[in-house]
């Protein structure tokens, strides 16, 4: 624990984002159901999901609580390995597991809130091994052989890296009684099963596309994959018997096969193996539970980590066991070997203390990487990003040309890069960025989102709806372009189409305010008040000082007729933004219907003086004026003044206008103004609303027929002639 400070002390790094802080399993109270039953994780590891989905409601954002709990893990994996060797009578067990306990290799897991995945799967690992174990030394006990098939399964729940531990079993089988006979073949048959089925699910899942990245199949062919097998294998041993220059991206080989060279490490491999046998049988044994457990991990199945390196120490995790039980062996036999075990665990204590430091944040880690190895892409990319989260985005933009200057068809740079000169100020740029990604690789569904709402800025609502539709198609759960989808649709009056994304949505993020609110708006337009009220009502329990909410809940129950519901939002309102004019103004509103003229023309008038230049609250202060025979100078005033605001183009406005010149006594003007009244209605669809004003039109048409004096006559009587 205090080697593993500074590591506790961290930030979250590289894909902490994308498996737990973006993760809406992991926010979800549902979201274990999607751990475990869905294909909408980038790996199978249910079992890490549920821990993270657990610690989520226990630490939330907060790093420390997760990198606890990954070294308190990796302290306990630590412990049953010592047991598991005690019992298979490793000389030096204890001092091994110390080794593996501090040994630096193993901060890349300990030390990566994402690779819990590893520390827990050892953690089920040991003990299956160690349940295993003591069912060998009994076996009329059965429970202990069926409490490691089920602890195996949780290892494979947690990471499938473990699916070589029947070949693990046979071999300790065989360390213990010197043979393997037909029931300890049958023995593993279960193991073998699991092993087979959940090896095939992580490898058809790293087939698919990984969620926004490039393809995760490597270029190289067979005998290529065959020949670096061998050189991963001679490489993780030097890191584990030298762990120096430890980086978290290390510089990726192109392996040859048709130059003889390429072979030498598989051939050195293979003499090794054989001549352990021959003359060091556990030195054998060990070699081979190393190779064994790392074949998994040797590239000859695709793995999304080969297009960055062909190795990493996180990926020999649970391999390094086999050189920390060598190592200990070894100094277990010399005369001051305890002295010399000593020495070697204060040094590597040293190291991995130092390490570790380098996880304190993507600074820190990818400066790190960078230093040791300059053309590592994924370093440039990622240290782009983390400079573009602290809004230096001429940082990053060095980091992500410098990464496309070393591999000009790594895609997610493009999308990153884009969002940076957004920010820039340079949208042409930005979405040429996007559309080289999408170009690159078309199924980044990020980056369709990201064109879509540029696209969306710039004014192009319908091409913003073909790429936030592709979007969608790529990653059908990704709940930022359903709203935003929802939005631009509801904005052009597709309400229908609106109305399905923000349920949607609702599927995900069940107590999001912003989506309810928005869903409601686009039922109350439509006249849907009963849906309209559910949604407001659901955003303010997730919300309840969500103003606007309260604003539109009020419009929506005035609309189904339940006024004094209505006014008790509106004095919310009120309460939570005293200085918010249409709060007041729709009070005055409500006051009106009910009556109340005097306290409704002092709500009104506050709100004027709140918004001295809102039209609608001029035009409704005007409109109750009126009505009152000494304020109608004011009422009058005030409706000219809305209209000329508005450009005389609204309708209610210019009703307001005709009935406060009827009130001054011009029935000409009121006549003038109500008509224009009716013909915007009209344009507006308002039917009802017009009719309404022409009835009140043909009233000030009548007072001015009747006010106008009939002409004199101007026919004079015929006179006869004399």
């Amino acid at each position: 624990m205090l080697v593993y400070l500074p590591a506790m002390q961290g930030d979250f790094i590289w894909d902490d984002d994308k498996m737990l802080l973006d993760n809406r399993a992991m926010r979800s109270d549902g979201g274990l159901v999607d751990i475990w039953f869905t294909t909408r994780s980038v790996d199978y590891f249910p079992l890490t999901y549920t821990l993270l989905w657990v610690q989520w409601r226990l630490w939330g954002d907060n790093a420390t609580g997760y990198h606890v709990i990954n070294v308190m893990l990796h302290a306990l994996a630590s412990l049953v390995m010592w047991r598991v060797l005690r019992r298979l009578k490793v000389r030096g067990a204890w001092f091994a597991a110390a080794i593996f306990a501090v040994h630096p290799v193993t901060a890349a897991s300990v030390a990566w809130i994402s690779e819990t995945k590893n520390t827990l799967s050892l953690l089920w690992f040991a003990l299956s091994m160690l349940c295993y174990l003591r069912f060998d030394e009994d076996p009329a006990r059965r429970r202990w052989y069926v409490a490691s098939v089920l602890a195996f399964l949780a290892a494979l729940l947690a990471k499938t890296s473990v699916v070589m531990m029947p070949v693990v079993l046979l071999g300790a089988t065989w360390w213990r009684h010197r043979r393997i006979d037909r029931r300890d073949v049958m023995r593993t048959l279960p193991y073998w099963a699991l092993s087979l089925v959940l090896g095939l699910v992580t490898v058809w899942f790293q087939h698919q596309p990984a969620l926004g990245g490039t393809t995760l199949l490597r270029p190289e062919g067979a005998a290529s994959r065959v020949a670096a097998a061998a050189w991963c294998v001679w490489f993780y041993l030097y890191k584990a018997l030298v762990p120096i220059r430890l980086s978290m991206i290390y510089p990726r080989w192109d392996v040859d096969p048709a130059q003889w060279v390429a072979w030498l490490p598989l051939a050195f491999l293979a003499t090794a193996g054989g001549l352990t046998w021959r003359h060091r049988r556990p030195l054998a044994l060990a070699l081979g539970y190393y190779v064994l457990v790392l074949l998994p991990v040797l590239g000859l199945v695709a793995m999304s980590f080969h297009q960055h390196s062909l190795v990493s120490d996180h990926l020999q995790y649970i391999a390094l066991i086999a050189p920390a039980a060598a190592v200990a062996a070894l100094l277990n036999r010399l005369p001051m070997g305890t002295a010399a075990g000593v020495v070697v665990l204060a040094i590597l204590s040293l190291l991995t203390w130092h390490h570790a430091g380098h996880f304190q944040n993507q600074q820190t880690l990818w400066s790190h990487t960078l230093r040791l190895n300059p053309d590592a892409v994924a370093a440039h990319n990622n240290l782009g990003l983390s400079w573009a989260k602290r809004d230096r985005h001429t940082e990053a933009l060095v980091h992500y040309r410098e990464a496309l200057r070393r591999r000009a068809d790594f895609a997610p740079t493009y999308s990153n890069m884009a969002l940076s000169l957004e920010a820039l100020g340079q949208p042409d740029q930005a979405m040429e960025a996007l559309r080289t990604c999408l170009e690159l690789y078309p199924r980044a569904w990020r980056a369709h989102y990201n064109l879509a709402n540029m696209l969306r800025n710039a004014g192009r609502p319908d091409q913003a709806v073909i790429r936030y539709r592709l979007a969608l198609k790529h990653h059908p759960d990704y709940v930022e372009a359903h709203i935003n989808l929802a939005n631009v649709l509801y904005a052009q009056g597709r309400f229908d189409q609106a109305w399905a994304h923000y349920q949607a949505a609702l599927r995900w993020e069940p107590d999001a305010a912003d989506v309810h609110f928005n869903l409601a708006n686009a039922y109350r337009l439509v006249g849907r008040y009963d849906l309209a009220i559910r949604h407001y009502r659901l955003a303010l329990q997730t919300a309840p000082e969500h103003v606007d909410a309260h604003m539109n809940l009020a419009i929506a129950l005035i609309g189904d007729g339940q006024m004094h519901r209505a006014m008790a939002h509106v004095r919310q309102a009120i309460e939570l933004q005293p200085q918010r004019a249409n709060a007041h103004a729709l009070m005055g509103d409500l006051m009106g219907r009910q009556g109340r003229v005097d306290e409704a023309i002092q709500s009104l008038r506050t709100a004027r003086r709140l918004g001295p230049d809102e039209p609608i609250i001029l035009s409704d202060l005007a409109r109750l004026l009126v009505g009152q025979s000494r304020t109608t100078a004011e009422a009058l005033a005030l409706a000219q003044r809305a209209a000329e605001l508005t450009d005389r183009r609204h309708a209610h406005v210019m009703d307001t206008l005709a009935l406060a010149y009827a009130a001054a006594g011009d029935f000409a003007a009121a006549d003038r103004a109500a008509a224009s009244a009716a013909a915007l209605a009209d344009e507006a669809g308002q039917t009802t609303f017009a009719q309404d004003i022409r009835r009140r039109q043909q009233r000030y048409h009548e007072k001015v027929r009747r006010e106008t004096p009939n002409p004199a006559s101007n026919r004079a009587g015929d006179q006869s002639s004399p």
